[in-house]
């Protein structure tokens, strides 16, 4: 499509990028390489579903946008690779809260059970036999990394 905008002299890749993503309505995270002045400007728009490449050429005043087929494997991948609360975005705030509220119910549900465990006098034999092979497996896991 047709994209004629014009940026101040010196200004970044960055900011460019910012208003190319304002002007199509696809503002969120995202990467990008810098390039030199009158370089096409490559834009990674990240997306849980479907991220995007958006280039655009200042010299024909284009813009390509491709949109990336949904696939499970890569869904599962972006989502491990998100991190943190680094963003000013909702939507990724969601995600890293729902990562720690996770956490927080393991290890709850893990203490809270060796807890049980040792104030029900009848388990405690099952709970130590459960309990050595957790740390057993856990341990393997940690050798395997």
């Amino acid at each position: 499509m047709d994209y004629s905008r014009s940026f101040a002299t010196g200004m970044t890749t960055q900011a460019k990028a910012d208003l190319i993503l304002q002007d199509l309505g696809l503002k969120g995270r995202y990467s990008v390489p810098n390039v030199k002045e009158g370089a096409p400007i490559i834009i990674n728009r990240q997306h849980a579903l479907a991220s995007r490449r958006i280039k655009f050429d200042p010299t024909t005043s284009r813009i390509t946008i491709e949109r990336e087929e949904f696939r499970g494997l890569n869904f599962l991948e972006r989502m491990h690779r998100r991190r943190g609360f680094q963003d000013p975005y909702v939507v990724e705030d969601t995600w890293a809260f729902s990562v720690d509220l996770t956490v927080l119910t393991l290890v709850f549900w893990g203490l809270s059970g060796i807890w049980l465990w040792w104030g029900i006098r009848q388990t405690r034999v099952w709970g130590a036999i459960s309990l050595a092979f957790g740390i057993a497996l856990f341990a393997t896991f940690l050798a395997l990394i």
